[in-house]
């Protein structure tokens, strides 16, 4: 049996760090939800009120899920399943943000492992997950943080699909743009200079190679 590694065990230690002081957070606040966060919150209602019907006819007119055509259903769907798998109390939704911490961690992770091993991609998860915006915005119900644990994906795959010489990563790339997508429409923003940027290269080289026959 392969044995973790130590970044490996590192990176895991600070998602459970993590992971554990939102926890604590969460069940010691007594704030009042903000603005956005408290709109979010409302949705996560609504959405948590239509839940068997949303499988059903997402579309209906009826439904009054009280979210513009820039946020999508992923954020809320997490938060409303983990209310009904774990009783979550609605103040203490955000907590759908660990699930969203792990897959960021992972990313960072493996982009950092892939640009020069796996000690940068532990440093890189560390100073991440420390910085002020991202560590505030895990304690909060707002689709942001969610949001730049996708981009992070499609950032890996993107790196790993070799400017899309690697049809397998073309495909993960996708599949992780569309689950950004269905979370907040802006995603195509954040990662799409960078695909036009490698689609030309990638056709650029292409056009460079001889002819086969």
């Amino acid at each position: 049996m392969k044995r973790i590694g130590k970044y490996h065990f590192l990176t895991l230690f600070l998602f459970v760090f993590h992971a554990c002081s939102a926890c604590f957070w969460l069940k010691k606040n007594i704030f009042t939800p903000y603005w956005d966060e408290a709109r979010h919150l409302t949705v996560a209602i609504n959405y948590l009120r239509n839940f068997p019907s949303l499988f059903i006819n997402y579309s209906d007119a009826g439904f009054n899920l009280g979210h513009s055509f820039v946020y999508g259903p992923l954020f809320y769907l997490t938060a409303v399943l983990l209310k009904i798998s774990f009783g979550i109390p609605f103040d203490r939704l955000a907590a759908a943000n660990i699930l969203f911490m792990a897959l960021m961690f992972f990313s960072v992770f493996k982009i950092g492992e892939v640009i020069s091993g796996k000690k940068t991609g532990f440093f890189a998860v560390m100073i991440l997950s420390f910085y002020p915006i991202i560590y505030g915005m895990s304690r909060k119900f707002m689709l942001d943080y969610s949001l730049t644990a996708v981009l992070c994906l499609s950032v890996y795959f993107l790196i790993k699909s070799d400017y899309f010489r690697n049809f397998k990563y073309v495909i993960f790339f996708g599949l992780s743009l569309a689950a950004g997508a269905v979370n907040k429409s802006i995603v195509f923003f954040a990662v799409g200079g960078a695909s036009v940027l490698c689609n030309l290269y990638f056709y650029q080289e292409k056009a460079a190679d001889p002819p086969l026959f």
